[in-house]
């Protein structure tokens, strides 16, 4: 069925001005509402474009309304001076993406909305849908065939009515709503209604009598409201007639087919979108506007003080290295390793071209210079100087233009020499507790081997989905209820799924028992053991490009997610040792990831408990199970726990019962319960997605950004994963840039005391943590210096507090005084 999209064009723009904050073209013109209007109609091209549509505008003129009623929305106030350029401007907007637009004097939008589908509703396989900001046009609903779509709040979320909506919100039919709007009136039409009678008396009166014409036929003192509706007939009947929307106005739209929405110019749209000064909108376009590595670009770069790395730096001389010129080029940490081993050095200040357009393109994944050659300017990379220049400039460019031109020449380019020292130094490994790890691990996996065969009555390769599904659900017979297919149709068994099963059959627990050992074994013993160097030391590649939300991750192998929960995990860990004479230090920040939600969120009850230093996970079992403090119960406090980190990714009720291991409805209940108290996060979640869905970008408090494509955030199948995303971004993204300035001071901090690489070395960062090795004759002075400068690494609105841990290995580690 073709679709007819008709826009209540005034109070979409309306809605727009007041949803969001002042905003000016380059020219000085504010545009507010035509931004918020352009990125709806963009939302709704993306998601499925019109086959036929049009656009209808109120007019200055009084209306035949006004001459029934002179106080008909007189209480109104004047339109702003900033809004009424934009209702005439948005006519333009609405001609760029092929709508035409319509308005009648002594008429309003809803009456010309009423006539267009009165004059082409009989059209077959056509289906009217009516986009508004107010409930007016429900009276034009019909079945499905004609439909109204209305903003729920701000202007990303829509409410789609059709006729069982309609009966399911207000308890009426859509042919009696405006016998609805008689009784109840309209505040903001300023219609009078029946004093006294209220929506659920109306809904009432009109399931018993069908209309105002039959309730007042039927009038006596056993009707419900008789006196109200006795003195107040002529409100009523006069209410009725200011609501109901005309069929017949004289306007002359042509032909259904002079209506077709015809395919969109996007240059046109990247051309008015940029006068306007809508770039993030452009950036969105599936037609941006694409720079050339053959165009110049401003700004001017001082070459006399740049440094091109066209290759590898070890084709430069050490003159040129250790120069104060920026050294521009790709893969700057490595080169910098390379010269290292050879003896020789590369002095800052650096310019990663690749880690440059990683924070314009936080998820692009790759940025080898191939893949940012045709990302960003659509062109094949020959590596030619010129090119190299060109790229920078326009690198240079764009991050002044985002804001992020101070994180990446203050944070995340002196970052990189710190983690190539890191990466070079590398961390001890205990060659003969692994071994002994792994071999304790092959005797326990070969007993569970054992025990699993015996218990399946045959051999099964463990390692094979397809043979182990066959041996669950086929010869065991066990019920896969619940259990999820894979593309291919076949029942999964991955964690998830064995989690469903467990308690189902005895060989279930062990198959979970030998995932965890085997994974063990495979991800982290036998890697490490091969990557470790003659002395024994292992060394772990950081990755500044490897996460959309600015934190590092690592590679060979993969030290962020090495488990810590379980036994094996602690064994694994303890063959991570100090060199002689030192001790390893973990420095965590607690709980920062909440510290950091309390700050952006300024929720009241949050910054209140972080300051008194309360429980929070306490305080919050305390508030959704509504229990005194004391009386809360470990269970209770570790769901909270859960929970408190599920809101930050934001997680649903799906996924919260899923981790926590409780029934959907119980999920939802607490979520609800959470956002009841902690209303400050309820409001800014709200806030972020919005953002995410208007602008297409989110960012962090210290500016870094992550973006969403227009054709990903307004696909109803990507619409929660984008939600999700867009919450997270600002918590773990300030988190990550925090660690990162932490890690700045640290390094400055013992430099400037003589110890850095010597008696302190920073060997690991692991999300929240800092891992040191540190000279144990030096502790007392080394680890409160550290402390201390990572606690002032960011001015929040509740205190950072660093704990710190010491030990002879990494799973050893024992609490450090405060003192």
């Amino acid at each position: 069925m073709k679709r007819f999209l008709v826009f209540d064009a005034n109070s979409l723009v309306y809605r727009c001005f007041y949803a969001l904050p002042p905003l000016t073209a380059p020219d000085g013109a504010p545009v507010a509402a035509l931004y918020g209007l352009a990125n709806i109609l963009l939302k709704l091209w993306r998601a499925a474009k019109p086959d036929y549509a049009a656009a209808m505008f109120d007019r200055k003129e009084p209306t035949f309304r006004d001459k029934l009623y002179k106080e008909y929305k007189a209480h109104r106030p004047p339109m702003p001076d900033d809004l009424a350029p934009q209702i005439e401007a948005a006519r333009g907007l609405f001609a760029l993406f092929g709508v035409k637009s319509f308005d009648l004097a002594g008429f309003e939008a809803d009456d010309l909305i009423g006539t267009l589908v009165e004059k082409f509703k009989k059209e077959k396989n056509v289906q009217f849908a009516i986009l508004s900001g107010d409930a007016d046009e429900l009276q034009l609903v019909e079945g499905d065939r004609v439909v109204v779509e209305m903003f729920k709040k701000g202007v990303s979320d829509i409410a789609v009515y059709d006729a069982a909506a309609v009966k399911e919100r207000y308890g009426v039919t859509p042919e009696q709503f405006v016998d609805y709007k008689g009784l109840v009136g309209d505040t903001s039409d300023n219609i009078p209604g029946v004093a006294g009678i209220g929506p659920k008396t109306a809904a009432e009166l009109l399931q018993v009598y069908g209309s105002i014409e039959g309730v007042y036929k039927k009038l006596s003192p056993n009707v419900k409201g008789f006196t109200k509706l006795e003195a107040k007939k002529e409100d009523a009947f006069l209410s009725k007639e200011l609501a109901t929307i005309r069929r017949d106005a004289p306007v002359a739209f042509g032909a259904l087919a002079d209506l077709v929405v015809p395919p969109l110019e996007e240059g046109a749209l990247v051309q008015e979108f940029s006068r306007l000064g809508f770039e993030s909108i452009v950036k969105r376009l599936a037609v941006p506007s694409v720079p050339s590595l053959k165009e110049n670009k401003k700004p001017e770069l001082d070459l006399k003080n740049i440094l091109f790395i066209e290759a590898a730096p070890s084709a430069l001389s050490d003159k040129a290295l250790v120069s104060k010129k920026v050294k521009v080029g790709f893969d700057l940490k490595d080169g910098l390793k390379a010269l290292w081993r050879s003896g020789r050095d590369m002095a800052p200040p650096y310019a990663d071209l690749g880690v440059g357009f990683w924070l314009l393109d936080s998820d692009l994944k790759d940025y080898r210079p191939e893949t940012i050659g045709r990302r960003f300017f659509r062109e094949s990379w020959s590596g030619t100087p010129e090119e190299l220049r060109r790229a920078y400039r326009f690198l240079l460019a764009e991050l002044e233009a985002s804001g992020l031109r101070r994180i990446f020449e203050e944070v995340e380019m002196p970052l990189l020499r710190i983690l190539a020292e890191m990466e070079r130094r590398g961390i001890r490994v205990d060659r003969d507790r692994l071994r002994a790890l792994r071999r304790e691990l092959d005797g326990e996996l070969a007993e569970l081997v054992r025990t699993i065969y015996a218990a399946a009555g045959q051999a099964v390769n463990l390692n094979s989905p397809k043979q182990l599904s066959a041996l669950l659900f086929d010869k065991l017979g066990l019920a896969s209820k619940g259990v999820k297919k894979t593309k291919s149709g076949a029942r999964t068994t991955d964690s998830e799924a064995l989690e469903t099963l467990k308690g189902a059959h005895p060989i279930v627990g062990e198959l979970i028992r030998y995932r965890e050992l085997f994974k063990v074994k495979s991800t982290y013993v036998e890697p490490i053991e091969k990557l470790l160097d003659k002395k024994g030391r292992l060394h772990t590649v950081f990755v500044q490009t490897g996460t959309a939300t600015g934190r590092l991750s690592s590679r060979e192998p993969n030290l962020q997610n090495i488990p810590q929960e379980t036994v094996w995990a602690r064994k694994l860990r303890e063959s991570f040792v100090a060199e002689k004479g030192f001790s390893l230090v973990a420095f965590d920040y607690s709980q920062i990831e909440l510290r950091v939600l309390a700050d952006v969120t300024q929720d009241p009850l949050l910054l209140e408990a972080f300051r008194n230093g309360e429980d929070i996970h306490r305080l919050t079992a305390s508030r959704v199970f509504k229990k005194a403090p004391g009386d809360v119960l470990p269970a209770e406090r570790r769901l909270a726990k859960t929970l408190n980190f599920g809101i930050i990714f934001g997680m649903g009720a799906d996924a919260f019962g899923k981790t926590a291991g409780i029934p959907r409805e119980e999920a939802r209940k607490l979520i609800d319960e959470y956002f009841e108290t902690f209303k400050g996060v309820r409001g800014w979640h709200q806030e972020i997605k919005e953002r995410a869905r208007l602008e297409g970008v989110v960012t962090t408090k210290t500016g870094r950004r992550r973006t969403f494509s227009a054709q990903a955030a307004f696909s109803p199948r990507l619409q929660a994963e984008i939600d999700r995303m867009a919450i997270n971004m600002p918590i773990q993204g300030y988190e990550a840039d925090i660690l990162k300035q932490a890690m700045l001071d640290v390094h400055a901090e013992l430099m400037k005391r003589g110890v850095w690489d010597a008696e302190a070395r920073l060997l690991l960062s692991i999300h929240d943590e800092l891992l040191f090795e540190i000279a144990d004759d030096m502790m007392k002075k080394i680890v409160p210096a550290i402390r201390e400068r990572m606690e002032r690494a960011a001015v929040l609105s509740v205190p950072l507090i660093v704990e710190t841990k010491s030990g002879p290995s990494w799973g050893t580690l024992q609490a450090l005084s405060q003192q």
